[in-house]
């Protein structure tokens, strides 16, 4: 399975855009970009209610709460986990805290699957994890 080019093109034009964007809370963190990547290769936009509804950590951290947690959140708005040999770019994951250098670093960052690694947002820009570290994934489509 693999997405199609359509969305394939969608992804990919999402992630040169913020290639080089920094971090922001609510509009440019791990969850917006995990969330962004859904949208753009399904076209539905299941982070509607919580996107800019935050603008700090602790507003974060109350939305997060709120969900159950990272792993909430993906449960909820994605539902099925997908085994991780069967990730395609696109799919979202929980990476293990500390991985991503970044104000979410303890929570276990939200980062997508693209080329072979995982795209998460960094401080600077986005940055490319390997897939090692993701805990558990998520199929956007």
């Amino acid at each position: 399975m693999s997405l199609d080019s359509y969305a394939h093109g969608r992804l990919h034009a999402l992630l040169v855009e913020r290639r080089c964007q920094p971090f922001a809370w609510g509009t440019r963190d791990c969850a917006s970009l995990a969330f962004d990547a859904v949208l753009a290769t399904t076209g539905r936009d299941l982070f509607a209610d919580l996107r800019e509804a935050y603008t700090d950590a602790r507003g974060a951290m109350q939305r997060l709460r709120e969900l159950g947690g990272m792993r909430g959140l993906c449960r909820s708005r994605l539902g099925l986990r997908v085994d991780p040999a069967d990730v395609i770019d696109g799919d979202v994951c929980q990476l293990q805290p500390a991985v991503c250098d970044g104000p979410s670093k303890a929570h276990g960052a939200l980062g997508v699957a693209w080329a072979g690694s995982v795209v998460a947002q960094g401080p600077n820009g986005l940055v490319t994890v390997d897939r090692a570290h993701a805990l558990r994934w998520w199929r956007a489509a």
